[in-house]
């Protein structure tokens, strides 16, 4: 069976939207791809994705169901997220062409609406969407104020992260997202409950494992150090 629900969950905000699809797998394809590219229709999503970035997103069927009880069953799973957490959703009522029977659905579309619809997929083919604004980021910041990440969640994110490396953009961000931010009494504790843990299971002699990026950085900066010391004892000299 290839028709269900599906929910679309922001893990650091828990802000969910619920959908329905005939194809629920490759719906969730299309979900991606289109956030990925700036090009989502539903712009509260696409300026979360924006601000936290892939990572922070879990896709994720919840159930499998006919194609007839599709506007149904999305209808009982909008009812119960909302009544938990906030929805990306814009309409909070199942309709429109989700859930549609396969009847409805083979019906071709008349020669204006065809046309009417190449015409607008060929203006969005290589338009650059606006960035979102400081105001943006700092709203939808806000709104994850307070939320606690279940362990679980926790899990779920290590495990999709594991091997993936963050672009310099988003290591840039990171950076400058720190700075000027002292760390809690409690992160401080975790931090030396973490080392003194390393510690124990892998001895004090044992180091940490070192990738082959940080090793070519390493040595970038030791030469540079070096270079540096050489022109003082020749100025010196």
């Amino acid at each position: 069976m290839k028709s269900g629900i599906y929910r679309i969950r922001n893990v650091i905000s828990g802000k969910e939207y619920i959908g329905s699809s005939c194809n629920v797998r490759r719906r969730l394809t299309a979900h991606k791809w289109r956030l990925n590219n700036k090009l989502h229709t539903n712009p509260i999503l696409q300026a979360s994705w924006g601000v936290h970035g892939e990572s922070a997103f879990i896709f994720e069927i919840i159930e499998l169901c006919g194609i007839e009880s599709l506007i149904e069953r999305e209808q009982y799973w909008i009812d119960e997220a909302s009544s938990r957490v906030k929805l990306f959703n814009v309409r909070l009522v199942a309709s429109s062409n989700r859930g549609l029977v396969s009847k409805q659905r083979g019906i071709p579309l008349s020669p204006q609406r065809k046309k009417s619809h190449q015409e607008g997929c060929a203006k969005r083919r290589g338009v650059k969407r606006p960035e979102f604004d400081e105001e943006w980021r700092k709203a939808i910041g806000q709104g994850s104020l307070g939320h606690i990440t279940s362990e679980e969640t926790k899990k779920k994110l290590s495990i999709a992260n594991k091997g993936k490396k963050r672009t310099p953009e988003q290591v840039d961000n990171i950076r400058r997202g720190l700075l000027g931010k002292s760390k809690s009494e409690e992160a401080k504790r975790n931090m030396s409950e973490s080392r003194r843990k390393w510690f124990a299971e892998n001895g004090p002699y044992k180091r940490s494992p070192v990738s082959e990026e940080s090793r070519e950085r390493m040595r970038k900066a030791n030469k540079e150090a070096w270079a540096r010391r050489k022109a003082r004892e020749i100025g010196n000299g």
